[in-house]
């Protein structure tokens, strides 16, 4: 006959707990609604079509990676000190570098593309805004 772990099962349930929270409770609270007289309002702005929710979610993408960005840059310097010449070190170091300035551009070339993209479709039709 097999033990049950009862720690692991403890544990699993924890885990579960945790992500039931974190999928139900944090977005209510992140983007709780007002009720007014005439229904629910628009958590995305004035606008309301699906241009605003890209632009919005495209946003707050690039603010938590500017922030992932500089925490990652001066991460990579941290490693280029603490590697005090050892070749291994180094090289992580250097990878690190590379892989964050990477992501930066991937990131700013994003919103550069949004951007543009933006601004042509304004340019056929007057009523977009950016």
């Amino acid at each position: 006959m097999k033990k049950i772990n009862l720690e692991k099962i403890g544990l699993i349930g924890v885990k579960i707990y945790v992500w039931v929270f974190l999928l139900t409770v944090v977005p209510n609270a992140l983007f709780a609604q007002s009720f007014e007289a005439d229904g629910f309002t628009n958590p995305i702005g004035a606008g309301g079509n699906i241009g605003d929710l890209i632009s919005a979610i495209l946003d707050i993408v690039v603010q938590v990676g500017v922030v992932v960005v500089v925490l990652a840059l001066i991460y990579s310097g941290f490693l280029f000190i603490v590697a005090r010449g050892n070749e291994e070190k180094i090289n992580k170091a250097k990878m690190t570098f590379m892989w964050t300035v990477i992501g930066a551009v991937i990131l700013l070339g994003a919103q550069a593309l949004s951007d543009v993209v933006c601004n042509t479709a304004k340019e056929f039709d007057g009523s977009i805004s950016c």
